[in-house]
């Protein structure tokens, strides 16, 4: 996995579980996918750094 995104090969191991988990709602692959995870996956890196926010979020 590159220090930047998720790899596919694991985004279809989490949706996969994500889907099959009462209590979690999961709209679209696209969706979950851009909202959340890749979210998480930024605050846990930068440790949710305003400075390190991209560009185009900010």
């Amino acid at each position: 996995m590159s220090n930047t995104n998720l790899s596919e090969q694991n985004w279809d191991k989490i949706f996969a579980f994500l889907k099959e988990s009462k209590g979690i709602y999961v709209k679209t692959e696209k969706a979950s996918r851009c909202f959340f995870v890749e979210a998480l996956l930024w605050e846990l890196r930068s440790g949710a750094q305003w400075r390190l926010l991209p560009k185009r979020q900010r």
